[in-house]
């Protein structure tokens, strides 16, 4: 669980987590050849009641779908799933989409052309994230993946920002803001 990653050790040290802040909304930036917006958080963007955990996972989960955000209303499965159920319930569909499409412009003409998005966005994730695992790995540091995050011992935190941020650079071409916990 999240709440105990950093209770654990690697190579016997203490650990901090790096981590990737607002990664797919970045890579689907990245993706539709976009400017990433200089913000501290970019689901913070979209106008909206939800937390930014509801945000995040209702914005990926509506990229990921077919239908994206031309439908008229919630898809039957976003209603059943246990996890939308409870947000899409609480949430307009259509102002909800309006607001991100307020915040990003370009992203309904991005979802309508673009086929596999979740599957590209995963793809540079993991590229940079790996990529970033091999060069803390040779300069003599354990580490862990989590999602977009390194557990790395808390010694190796710069090693480990400046492996992410190259990484990104060159697999995304973005320069991802960063947060240690």
């Amino acid at each position: 669980p999240e709440e105990e990653r950093l209770g654990i050790l690697i190579d016997n040290k203490p650990v901090s987590e790096v981590d990737v802040v607002s990664c797919g909304m970045m890579l689907l930036h990245s993706l539709a050849g976009q400017p990433v917006p200089d913000v501290d958080d970019l689901y913070g963007l979209v106008e909206s009641s939800l937390s930014r955990k509801e945000l995040k996972h209702l914005i990926t989960s509506l990229c990921n779908s077919k239908n994206h955000v031309t439908s008229k209303n919630w898809s039957i499965r976003f209603k059943k799933d246990k996890k939308l159920g409870p947000i899409v319930a609480k949430t307009n569909y259509r102002q909800f989409c309006q607001s991100l499409l307020s915040a990003y412009p370009w992203l309904r003409k991005f979802l309508l052309e673009t086929k596999d998005v979740a599957l590209k966005v995963q793809w540079l994730e993991s590229e940079a994230v790996i990529k970033s695992m091999f060069t803390v790995l040779e300069a003599g540091h354990g580490c862990l993946s989590v999602h977009e995050s390194l557990i790395i011992p808390k010694e190796a935190e710069a090693i480990a920002m400046a492996a992410m941020t190259d990484a990104f650079q060159e697999v995304a071409g973005v320069t991802p803001k960063l947060k240690i916990k």
